[in-house]
């Protein structure tokens, strides 16, 4: 691989936070600070529900643009919003309430609950702050076709453009909706015929990451009917990207201002996509450690919960147990690893999935290794390998009961609370008959 300059462009946005003397705080013709901002409240309002067929909405979510980039369409109308976005359904709308209020300057609010819009700030399990997405906005500037924010809670910058009159919302969302699903995770970065880098273009994530001999550079991106824009362009031997339009046909993404750079799409050798793991398997296992033990199987179903994760239902001793692999886009391969899972008996706060190396009568504890699963053409089937990290050479899960402080339970000898034991794992095949 050639040596190559890729850096971030550090560019200030294109925002000229001075140029809209609505918004600034001088005092014009006599008019005091407040009663500008009133000005700018019924102006900023006015502009927004001229727009009869709505604006397309460029939004980031994350602290500093940790998150990713999406599209929302909203109508304003009499103090109420109509929303798409490509967090959904082409299709779906959903109605709620906006205002422009008083604070410093205007602010845009979306101040009743929103099923499309505030699905990315929206709290869940893991997080208070949910996808850590804005529902309030800090009006930067306005012309008559674009609207300059700033989200009030987390400081992404964001703008929305007058969408088309005759433009179809659903019709806009399939289209990015198709070149969202058909781009390729792995990409080479080629400048002419060579190879300088490598970039994956994270559909989930919504960002786009680039390793090179010196660091990786890493921005989010927004999808549209033609490509990705990344928020912050990228320097590739001294040619900048940032507008990248899609080739469906070549699966290549390439910037038309930078037409010697191009990211061109690859699938490795053997890779399977997510939905290829999905469906019924046969968790295959040796039923001793010896040197040519036999063979048995645990019947399991695969379902993908997101793009890098699938949710196993797996019968043991008659009981069923969920338990999660997580899926590698890069390679198509999967990994199973320690982890908590919910006791599907109610008995206890929860079980965990804990690795173990059996060596003949003894087994070692490792949390941190994983068995990686590749898939064989030639033969049908996976293979289970061990990823290297840990102490001990993983080979084994034991399903152990724990309290809610995340420690083992134990019973009165002392001893852990074991509710099964998938010992030394091979691999996966599909089924061989219609068990």
């Amino acid at each position: 691989m050639k040596k190559i300059l890729i850096s971030m462009a550090i560019a200030l946005v294109a925002i000229n936070f001075q140029s809209c003397s609505l918004h600034d705080d001088t005092d014009l013709f006599g008019q005091s600070a407040a009663e500008q901002v009133e000005e700018s409240v019924k102006a900023d309002k006015t502009l927004l529900e001229s727009a009869t067929n709505g604006w397309i909405f460029r939004y980031y979510t994350g602290e500093n643009y940790t998150g990713g980039g999406y599209t929302f369409l909203c109508k304003f109308k009499d103090g109420k919003v109509v929303v798409s976005g490509d967090v959904a359904e082409a299709s779906a709308t959903a109605r709620s309430s906006y205002d422009i209020v008083k604070d410093r300057g205007p602010v845009l609010t979306f101040n009743t609950y929103n099923e499309i819009f505030h699905s990315l700030g929206t709290p869940t399990q893991t997080s208070v702050d949910g996808g850590q997405g804005d529902y309030e906005f800090i009006i930067v500037k306005t012309t008559n076709d674009s609207i300059y924010l700033k989200g009030k809670k987390w400081g992404n910058n964001m703008v929305m453009t007058r969408m088309p009159e005759n433009e179809s919302w659903e019709n806009y969302l399939k289209e990015v909706s198709k070149v969202d699903t058909t781009m390729l995770y792995n990409n080479k970065v080629m400048v002419g015929n060579d190879s300088v880098a490598y970039a994956s273009v994270d559909y989930e994530g919504r960002r786009l990451t680039m390793e090179t001999a010196t660091g990786d550079v890493e921005t989010p991106y927004y999808v549209t009917p033609e490509g990705i824009h990344l928020q912050t362009p990228i320097n590739v031997n001294g040619q900048k990207i940032e507008n990248l339009k899609f080739n469906a046909q070549t699966n290549e993404l390439v910037d038309e201002k930078a037409q010697a750079v191009k990211l061109a799409g690859f699938i490795p050798q053997g890779y399977k996509p997510i939905k290829f793991w999905e469906g019924k398997w046969q968790l295959v296992y040796a039923t001793s450690g010896n040197e040519n033990p036999d063979y048995a199987y645990y019947n399991m179903t695969l379902e993908a919960y997101n793009a890098g994760n699938l949710l196993s239902t797996i019968k043991v001793d008659g009981v069923k147990y969920n338990i999660w692999f997580t899926y590698n886009r890069r390679n198509g391969s999967l990994s199973l690893g320690s982890h908590y899972i919910a006791d599907p008996t109610d008995q206890y706060f929860g079980l965990v999935f804990y690795g173990v190396s059996f060596q003949g009568k003894t087994g070692y504890f490792n949390n941190k290794g994983h068995l990686i699963a590749n898939w064989n053409d030639s033969e049908n089937r996976a293979y289970f390998k061990w990823d290297g990290l840990g102490d001990y050479a993983l080979n084994s899960f034991v399903l152990l009961a724990i309290n809610s402080s995340y420690q083992p339970e134990y019973d009165d000898k002392g001893e852990y609370i074991s509710f099964a034991q998938l010992s030394y794992l091979s691999g996966m095949q599909r089924p061989q008959n219609n068990n």
